[in-house]
């Protein structure tokens, strides 16, 4: 599983380029105060483990008139709300984000956590305290194995 999306600036990033033992892809639109309330979650796991074992990347889905003024909007929330990895822009150049379409995401937040290979590991909807407190028993559970490996 590969993917390319521009990030605020404008600069593709891919997933092969992600060095961590886990990435966390989280599916999220500044519209959507779920996805705005999962936020400092998420900036928490990523401050906890580091980038070297988990690497979040938010994908932020705008409905705005165009990728300059989505990226604006994100920016200010991002930097509002705390925002310390990448965030990207699911849309490039005016194209549906090909990823969203093939893991079949339908609803926001949605959070997958994939592994170095791209193997899905973990998968959940919403941002409900049930759902978070989920993906941080998989992660802490993966990151003291990955730990142990090197």
């Amino acid at each position: 599983m590969d993917f390319r999306l521009p990030d605020l600036e404008g600069k593709t990033v891919r997933f092969q380029d992600m060095d961590s033992d886990y990435v966390l892809i989280d599916f999220w639109g500044t519209w959507c105060k779920p996805c705005r309330d999962s936020v400092p979650h998420l900036v928490e796991l990523q401050t906890r483990y580091g980038p070297k074992t988990l690497r979040v990347v938010g994908i932020a889905t705008e409905h705005g008139p165009s990728r300059t003024e989505n990226a604006k909007t994100v920016d200010t929330i991002s930097k509002s709300l705390g925002i310390n990895y990448p965030v990207l822009l699911s849309e490039a150049d005016g194209k549906a984000c090909p990823l969203q379409e093939a893991l079949h995401v339908q609803a926001y937040p949605t959070m997958v956590l994939v592994d170095r290979s791209g193997i899905i590991l973990w998968r959940g909807t919403g941002a409900e305290l049930p759902t978070l407190a989920r993906l941080d028993r998989v992660i802490a559970s993966r990151a003291d194995s990955a730990v142990v490996r090197r």
